[in-house]
Order: structure tokens, then sequence, then C-alpha cells
């Protein structure tokens, strides 16, 4: 396990920490990063490590470690809008499990059309385990009773910002803009829209990448909390 943590911000209250792709957010898994900030900050008094919230082991990104268990309660119901940067690539066929298909075609040519698309929907559990999550819409609520659905909808705030070709596919560079995330929300949001993240083979996409990780990483955090203002980027590249 790498024994370095990436601090990109840090004050009074929290730390900002850089996590790989590939890597677990949570505490007791081998090589995750809560497991190193323990080991480094000896902390064993707040529930895992102050973690904030978790990022998907293919993930990369950042996520946010509160200084005790106080800050981490108040963190947690802070209004923090997190923005992510994927890479997809366009794919004919759609996954099964993905339920009003013609709304979703319907939302992938507005998307197209204007570069931009505000996707809001529920999201359901699927697959073995529960292991994927599905988005539902409104209407369709009625279909899915019984099932295990989100109490509340997910907004994502979907902007295309450069569409090249890529081994003879269609590739998508988005940014995209979420307040309050579910489990899976952007990956799945964006497989049902037939543009799944390059390496996200768990939700349709064509293409591995060589560290297991996928092409999806939480780049800004933007929030107030105890009347200061944070803004916390990883630049680009």
């Amino acid at each position: 396990m790498n024994n370095k943590l990436h601090i990109i911000f840090e004050d009074e209250y929290l730390r900002a920490v850089y996590k790989n792709g590939a890597q677990h957010s949570a505490l007791g898994i081998n090589s995750s990063i809560t497991d190193l900030y323990q080991k480094i900050y000896n902390i064993d008094n707040i529930d895992e490590c102050g973690l904030v919230y978790r990022l998907d082991y293919t993930t990369q990104g950042i996520l946010l470690f509160a200084k005790s268990e106080e800050i981490r309660k108040e963190l947690m119901s802070a209004n923090i809008k997190k923005t992510y940067n994927a890479i997809s690539s366009q794919v004919s066929n759609i996954q099964e499990g993905f339920y009003n298909i013609k709304k979703l075609e319907k939302l992938k040519k507005i998307l197209d059309k204007k570069n931009e698309l505000e996707f809001t929907s529920y999201f359901r559990s699927f697959g073995q385990n529960s292991k994927y999550a599905r988005p539902v819409f409104e209407e369709d609520l009625n279909h899915f009773k019984g099932k295990k659905i989100t109490k509340s909808e997910y907004s994502s705030k979907i902007t295309i910002d450069k569409i090249s070709s890529f081994m003879n596919n269609k590739t998508y560079y988005f940014t995209i803009e979420i307040q309050k995330g579910a489990r899976h929300q952007i990956r799945s949001t964006l497989s049902s829209l037939s543009c799944p993240i390059i390496g996200d083979t768990e939700y349709n996409s064509p293409f591995v990448v060589n560290d297991n990780s996928i092409k999806l990483i939480c780049r800004k955090l933007v929030f107030f909390f105890r009347k200061k203002f944070y803004n916390i980027e990883i630049k680009k590249r």
C-alpha cells in the first residue's frame, strides 16, 4: 500500500485528500485510503476516520475528512456541490434493467442537441445482491411498486465539453454537477443515455482501463461551512 496521502487542502476543520482510481474509500478494506489515513494520523475516535462521503472503488478524485466527529456530522448535512468529469464512449445497445427506453432516447437527443441536460430520477437497486443501480422516473414509480427505490429524486446536470472519436466510437467529454448523490448515480445515468464511462464494464463500457479504474473523477467541491466558503478543486492536467 502506498504510504503517502495527497493532501490538496487543509484547515482547522477538514482535510481534502486525492484518491486514485482502483482504491477503496472505506475503512477496513485492504489498501483503502481510510486505513492509510488512520495509520498516518492515528485516528480512532471518529467514525470512518472522519470520512464525509465515499467514492466508488473505480472512481478517482477528492475525498473530505473531518477533524472531529462533530464536524463530520455537520459536513454530512452540508450542501456540497460536487463537479465530476467523465469520458464516455457511445454504444448502440442498452443494458438490461433500464426502463422507459423511449424517454431515455428522447433525453439523449436533447443532450446531443443542446450539449446539456438536467437528468432527474429516482434510483432502484438491480442485479445480484443489488450490486447495480437503475434510474426510475417519477411517472414510472407504480411499475416498480414493492421494489427497493430511493426515497427522493436525484439530479445530475450534464454538460458536453467536447466530442471526438475513439476506435470508431463517438467519445464524449462530460462535466457533471450533483448536489446530493445516490449510489452509482453518474455511472448509471450516463449508461442509461447510451454513454457508459470508459472502463466501466459493469455499466456496459466496451473498453477496459489498464489499472481497472474508470474515466470518472470528482474534481471540484463547492460549499459553505461555518461561515466560510470552500472551493476545492483538482486542476486539469
